[in-house]
């Protein structure tokens, strides 16, 4: 039975390539065509494919990439040596039982691939997992296209899609999740290990529903929209309060016939006013009987 279903995915698989080629070789193929390849089961099949269609999902112009800078500028940028220890420490990335010399020419490229980027574009800043992204596509398509591709990721695609795959993931192991310690410790070590054994097919798939039902766009205009109304009702209430301040310097009096939320001072105000009004008409009687 497992053999006649590897016979049937290969079949499909096989379908699926000569579906793909055919595509490619007409160039009036429609962006979302290569879009579904991409997101449907067995997603783009081999490296030869996307090599060929990643660009093409990206739009990017691969026959007009600006070159590398000097190891200088490279290595004088304010993340470089965080980049090279995390690189560093990618050796389960590459490929089981490559040779040392080839790894480490590769840990190099990968080294100036990220590099290229974040020089390109001062306003962004290296965070760890970053040099994951970079070594998938470096391994497919070389540094200076993979250069031209995460130049193209890093200021759009990264930004709106990656915390829709980490909420497919955290979707995912939810019951893990939950049984999990309420202690910020312990979350943070459990969402920060991403198993090796996840269904990333699903998950793809997932992350895709995901986000034609809550695009990130939408999304971001909401909590937008939030932060204002909280900010204008933050406002709001400290602009009152400046009234009631300047109200109160202006009629100091005033405080002591007006509750202002306190009982007490209400009925000290009232038996200190009756006393002094009393102290006076007796004062005023007393006058008179001296007269009489």
């Amino acid at each position: 039975m497992k053999t006649e279903k590897t016979n049937i995915e290969t079949d499909e698989m096989n379908k699926k390539i000569e579906l793909i080629k055919e595509a490619l070789s007409d160039e009036d193929t429609h962006i979302t065509t290569f879009q579904k390849f991409a997101i449907s089961y067995g997603g783009l099949v081999n490296n030869d494919i996307r090599k060929k269609v990643w660009p093409k999902l990206l739009k990017a112009d691969i026959s007009d990439i600006s070159s590398k800078p000097e190891s200088s500028v490279l290595e004088g940028h304010r993340d470089y040596n965080q980049v090279v220890m995390d690189v560093n420490r990618t050796l389960k990335r590459f490929p089981p039982g490559m040779d040392d010399d080839v790894r480490l020419a590769l840990q190099d490229q990968l080294i100036d691939l990220i590099m290229r980027v974040l020089v390109n574009h001062e306003e962004l800043h290296y965070y760890q997992g970053y040099h994951d992204i970079c070594v998938t596509i470096l391994l497919v398509v070389g540094e200076d296209v993979g250069f031209a591709l995460m130049d193209i990721l890093s200021l759009n695609h990264l930004s709106k899609m990656m915390p829709i795959y980490i909420i497919a993931i955290v979707l995912y192991r939810k019951e893990e999740i939950l049984a999990s310690e309420c202690e910020m410790c312990v979350l943070h070590c459990l969402l920060s290990k991403i198993p090796d054994n996840l269904p990333y097919e699903k998950l793809i798939s997932d992350a895709g529903d995901l986000f034609l039902q809550y695009p990130p766009t939408q999304l971001a205009n909401e909590a937008l929209l939030a932060y204002k109304k909280k900010n204008d009702a933050i406002k709001g209430r400290r602009i009152q309060k400046q009234k009631e301040n300047l109200k109160a310097k202006r009629y100091p009096l005033s405080k002591l016939f007006t509750q202002n939320g306190s009982n007490i001072l209400v009925k000290v105000t009232l038996w200190t006013f009756v006393a002094l009004m009393t102290a006076g008409m007796w004062a005023i009687i007393n006058t008179y009987r001296e007269f009489d």
